[in-house]
């Protein structure tokens, strides 16, 4: 805390409430690969399919492994302005506050700890508060603040509270819109013309704010910050992770493997693999907008397939789909996370994780037009076939 001589100077800051775009999710490609096990003794032959969809053979919507992933952790740095307001406080009637607002910027860096928390230091100029003798502007108390802040994520869009939230998805790669809280300690410099004590050398840091990441790492915040009784911050800024995200989110495809009898020396004649049935479309269900969230509906409809499949030897194959809204490389990552989600719940319910495969498609599949509202519902699906 500042305070004029003869009148003690209290500068509050005042930090502001920013917007959020949309992030853009990526995708990564899978191949398959044959093994062919031969020799002049009669034996099996051994093939490795990579069981995607059996309708047609298509890239983008590959996985990677989910178990053991770790949360990756990453270094980031930002900038920003705001607004502020500052209070000096006076000892004496003759001295008084003039214009208690100002514009100020900052700067950052921090280190993200776990899906929901992050260490933060920060350097932040306020501007100055006028003073004024008797009612005429005589001088200026300029106010910088520095230290350091602990992040909590509370609420992502994709991932739901930060404590029980989906490790997966949102939180875990930094993405999406997310609510925070933070706070911490620092130090407070002031410069001026005019003679002032400072109460306390030391403030605390409360504040709060939303901030929207990107799948590029770059993300933008808006927060308000308040620096003890003193000051109020409102800023807009925008920071860049640096690193690479751990994929934890997909499933890897099992390959399946399919023995025939091969031919004996004397006769090398391959045998041809016998055709297998089309899949059986058994579940189409619908998301909201940019969703993941599996409905009540959809949840009693998987736990029904379980009980009927859970003994059987089928293979489910889920298909994940989006309208044409937002960019192609968002859709694609959006239509894999749906598929996802709907593969998740099955493990939850105890079906063999092996027995799943997962395919995003993006926009490119529609079932209905995406020039109308009920059509672009439509297109916002997962479908769930038997083999």
């Amino acid at each position: 805390m500042s305070r004029v001589r003869k009148q003690s100077a209290r500068i509050p800051c005042k930090t502001c409430v920013v917007l959020s775009l949309l992030g853009v999710a990526g995708a990564i490609a899978l191949a398959s690969a044959d093994t062919l096990i031969d020799s002049t003794e009669p034996k099996a032959t051994v093939r490795q399919i990579m069981p995607i969809d059996d309708r047609e053979n298509t890239g983008g919507g590959g996985a990677a492994a989910a178990d053991g992933v770790d949360f990756s952790r990453r270094f980031y740095f930002g900038a920003g302005a705001g607004l502020s307001r500052i209070e000096p406080i006076s000892r004496s009637d003759a001295l008084s506050v003039g214009d208690e607002s100002d514009s100020g910027f900052q700067i950052f860096g921090g280190y993200d700890l776990n899906r929901w928390l992050s260490a933060e230091v920060y350097f932040a100029d306020l501007g100055a508060a006028e003073i004024d003798f008797l009612g005429s502007p005589i001088s200026e108390i300029d106010y910088q603040v520095y230290g350091i802040n602990a992040v909590a994520y509370l609420l992502n869009s994709r991932s739901g509270f930060g404590l029980s939230s989906d490790p997966k998805q949102g939180l875990w790669k930094r993405e999406g819109l997310s609510l925070y809280a933070k706070a911490g300690i620092g130090g407070l410099s002031n410069d001026s013309t005019v003679n002032f004590d400072q109460d306390y050398k030391v403030h605390v840091t409360f504040g709060a704010g939303v901030e929207y990441g990107f799948s590029n790492g770059l993300a933008l915040r808006a927060d308000l910050t308040s620096f003890d009784s003193d000051a109020q911050y409102a800023s807009l800024s925008i920071l860049k992770r640096f690193g690479t995200v751990a994929e934890s989110s997909t499933l890897a495809r099992q390959p399946e493997t399919v023995v025939t009898e091969s031919a004996s020396a004397a006769d090398p004649t391959p045998i041809q693999p016998q055709p297998r049935a089309e899949p059986e479309l058994v579940l189409t269900n619908q998301f909201a907008f940019d969703g993941t969230a599996i409905t009540s509906d959809t949840r009693a409809a998987l736990d029904a397939i379980v009980r009927e499949e859970r003994d059987s030897d089928s293979i489910l194959i889920i298909d994940g789909h989006t309208d044409w809204t937002g960019s192609e490389d968002y859709n694609q990552g959006l239509s894999e996370r749906r598929a996802e989600a709907v593969f998740e719940y099955l493990v939850e319910l105890g079906f063999d994780a092996s027995r799943l495969r997962v395919q995003g498609y993006g926009e490119d599949r529609p079932i209905s037009s995406n020039d109308s509202a009920a059509g672009r519902a439509d297109n916002r699906r997962t479908e769930v076939y038997k083999r």
